[in-house]
């Protein structure tokens, strides 16, 4: 059965953010310079079909599908685009003034901006399951910008939920200074756990993100988060609220707190392949 999620507004999320300034030598993003958004890309929208080159065999819907553009996902060839593996990717923008909203959240109303597509999940039982996703992020160095702020923005969720709980186990988050890094919470809370740097440098090349969620009630349950195969994240903790709630993978572009920000917002465009889920 598919299922719609709503994000919460979210108010009790602050990352633990690097304030040093950055390299002079290492590749900027481009948040000084509006960025001429231009045409719509060749391809077909990412959600409602299984498309094998880039998802694999998940199935993935639109969040926030009042008011989307319909730039905002695109599978996408190889002739001008990056390509992990294969011929296709999926390419992600969000333009400065974009809001969608969805029949439980209005971003344009509570200062957010975002497109993301969410898997749609079988209604099954998730307890006492190994789950795995692969995903692979290209982020491009000249089309890409998180303003510096208190805003946030988010590339990846693994979210938990059953009939009176929405939650995140774990974000995937660019912050100030160009800093890629995984956010966890606190005790199905909005509130920060873990905190790991990825890269300060995460332009121009593709990253491969796997995440193994052990899928448990109790405190046997355990969060694993690999970078380029490299293990740089374990926790253990309960990963479900309760013996009935599922997980699931959320991907895109999700700005929160615009009105934060240090300087205005330009465009943001980046790229997903490759993307897969086993369990076991």
């Amino acid at each position: 059965m598919k299922r719609l999620w709503v994000i919460l507004p979210l108010l009790f999320i602050f990352s633990c953010e690097d304030k040093k300034d950055t390299d002079s030598n290492k590749t900027a993003s481009p948040c000084t310079d509006e960025i001429i958004a231009g045409k719509i890309p060749d391809g077909f929208p990412c959600s409602n079909k299984a498309i094998i080159d880039v998802f694999n065999s998940m199935n993935f819907e639109t969040t926030h599908p009042i008011n989307a553009k319909n730039y905002g996902c695109i599978v996408v060839s190889n002739l001008e685009h990056p390509i992990q593996n294969g011929n296709n990717s999926a390419r992600f923008e969000v333009r400065k003034g974009d809001c969608s909203g969805n029949s439980g959240f209005d971003d344009c109303a509570n200062d957010r901006s975002r497109h993301e597509i969410n898997e749609s999940i079988p209604n099954i039982t998730h307890i006492g399951k190994l789950i795995e996703y692969t995903t692979f992020i290209y982020i491009p160095s000249d089309k890409f910008c998180k303003p510096k702020g208190e805003n946030i923005t988010i590339l990846s969720q693994i979210n938990v939920f059953d009939t009176n709980i929405f939650n995140s186990l774990i974000y995937l988050m660019m912050g100030n200074n160009d800093r890629l890094y995984l956010q966890t919470h606190k005790k199905f809370s909005w509130t920060p756990d873990l905190n790991v740097t990825i890269t300060d440098e995460p332009y121009d090349k593709w990253i491969k993100i796997k995440y193994l969620i052990k899928t448990e009630t109790s405190i046997n349950g355990k969060i694993e988060v690999f970078v380029d195969d490299e293990l740089i994240l374990t926790q253990s903790k309960s990963t479900l609220p309760s013996e009935n709630a599922q997980i699931g993978l959320r991907l895109g572009i999700y700005n929160a707190f615009i009105s934060k920000a240090e300087t205005e917002f330009t465009r943001q465009v980046l790229y997903f392949d490759n993307v897969s889920k086993s369990i076991q």
